[in-house]
């Protein structure tokens, strides 16, 4: 059976899809003790709670793969975007996992792993040149690819690269496979029957908003800094000063909104299939971030019990909710049978820190095919 070391393995999504394609798992470290409690208890108790700035070669078992998921938050657009500096930053913790290859290619160099698997966001790809530089040093061949999530079954628009690496000294070429893209899935097929009250966001200008829509109003007419916009029946009118006016449809949908300013509201763009942002005719855009359950979540990320987080319209009940933390989970492929055993907090900062799992398993089996095809060409 191949192995597997995983460095950064949160609540064990990207190990997850590795079990799954046949691989056995046998050594994890975590530097946060929720996630520690968390892939201890759905997954395995060999985790260990560690800095990996602080481990050595022996601490390490010898494995076939290591998988790292290292930290994206000063690489994402979304995060501080401070860079993947080396001893300052989260994100240079990368660097970590390079010097530790480098400790066993020294002291044990039969114990180099064939395969090393790096993941982040789609915002890594200009450190990509970096990267691939430093896995030459300690002798890895670079190759990579980025996935979407919505194409491996989860109704989620999730981009994220997987950068591989070869062992120098195995000369067969790995090749990525392609992702289909015929079928995907739908938000509402991820959704709790029953949610929590607590989940609702009880706010009067999204209900009035909704309510209106539902009645058929929509917004008659609202006029901001210049900005002209008009609804007749199911169509919107945009005219900006001095611009020809915008049209299009809205349907069951309300057209999506952009605060350009702090007094100026602009329809920018209509929804096609994912988002029901709201007509906030007040200027505020704190509830933009509500998707229509036809389409897809966005990303999700860490602060999934923040008022900014990605929130779904229950058209039942003409309400405004959050995801919930199973939504989170089923959102990123964690199978039923995981438990929740932290808080709400940890659990969705547990999850939007994952890999989806089937789109691990997907490279995981990738993975072990170019291996047994090593076996069989060294056979």
């Amino acid at each position: 059976m191949y192995t597997v070391n995983s460095f950064f393995c949160g609540g064990g999504g990207f190990d997850l899809g590795f079990i799954n394609a046949g691989f056995e798992v046998v050594g994890a470290w975590d530097f946060d003790k929720y996630a520690v409690q968390s892939y201890a208890h759905n997954i395995d108790t060999l985790v260990k709670e560690a800095d990996v700035s602080t481990m050595s070669w022996r601490d390490l078992r010898p494995a076939s793969v290591w998988l790292f998921g290292f930290p994206c938050q000063d690489i994402s657009i979304a995060g501080l975007k401070a860079g993947m500096i080396k001893g300052e930053t989260r994100s240079g913790l990368f660097y970590e996992i390079m010097r530790l290859l480098q400790e066993v290619r020294t002291a044990t160099p039969g114990s180099l792993p064939e395969i090393i698997l790096a993941e982040n966001v789609k915002a890594v790809k200009k450190y990509l040149p970096t990267i691939e530089e430093e896995y030459a040093k300690v002798g890895y061949k670079m190759y990579y690819v980025l996935y979407n999530s919505k194409y491996q079954g989860l109704a989620q628009n999730r981009e994220r690269y997987f950068i591989l690496g070869v062992r120098e000294d195995i000369k067969q070429t790995f090749v990525f496979e392609e992702q289909q893209t015929e079928f995907v899935p739908k938000l509402k097929d991820f959704l709790e029957d029953h949610a929590d009250e607590k989940f609702y966001v009880e706010d009067i200008k999204a209900l009035h908003i909704i309510e209106k829509a539902e009645e058929g109003l929509r917004v008659k007419q609202a006029t901001k800094k210049g900005y002209d916009v008009a609804v007749e029946g199911d169509m919107i009118n945009v005219t900006r000063p001095n611009s020809k006016t915008r049209r299009g449809r809205i349907g069951k949908q309300i057209a999506q909104t952009l605060l350009t300013g702090h007094e100026q509201v602009v329809v920018e763009s209509l929804p096609t299939i994912n988002v029901l942002g709201m007509l906030d005719i007040n200027g505020h855009d704190n509830i933009r971030r509500v998707y229509d359950v036809d389409g897809l979540s966005p990303t999700l990320n860490t602060g999934g019990g923040g008022n900014r987080q990605p929130k779904i319209l229950d058209y039942d009940r003409l309400k405004v909710r959050k995801l919930t933390p199973r939504e989170f989970a089923r959102l990123q492929g964690f199978p039923e049978s995981y438990q929740q055993v932290v808080s709400n907090v940890q659990f969705y900062k547990q999850m939007g820190n994952a890999v989806s799992v089937p789109v691990a398993e997907f490279v995981a089996g990738q993975i072990k095919q170019y291996l047994e095809y090593l076996e069989m060409c060294s056979n």
